[in-house]
């Protein structure tokens, strides 16, 4: 069983999941259409569940698969899988941060400040 990581935002969905080769592989509705990136995590077999994160409906066609969405409201879930995200790039990165400000630029731009395992929008 592999997943795939999906934010569906206002203007666009994201997909993120590692390959066979354990490679990250990273599409967005801005470079593909929705239809092209389902058929490619279709091709990647074993990817049956998404972990979906976002402030914006699933589409109907993403249906097919195991959804797991975290309890609670959309908008403090995304920024707490944003400022996770951001650590991960940092870690990958060599880097390590316990304390930083994370800008999200979308639809609209958000600030939110990561202090140790809290995150505050602004």
């Amino acid at each position: 069983m592999r997943k795939a990581g999906i934010d569906v935002g206002s203007s666009l969905t994201k997909v993120a999941f590692k390959d066979e080769n354990g490679e990250w592989v990273l599409l967005s509705t801005a470079d593909y259409s929705l239809e092209l990136i389902i058929q490619e995590l279709k091709n990647h077999q074993g990817i049956t569940e998404l972990n979906v994160c976002g402030i914006n409906k699933l589409p109907e066609e993403f249906r097919n698969f195991k959804i797991n969405r975290p309890r609670g409201k959309l908008i403090d879930n995304e920024i707490k899988f944003h400022a996770r995200g951001a650590r991960e790039l940092l870690k990958i990165g060599g880097q390590t941060a316990k304390d930083f400000l994370l800008v999200s630029l979308g639809t609209g731009t958000s600030y939110t400040f990561v202090n140790g395992k809290s995150a505050t929008r602004f």
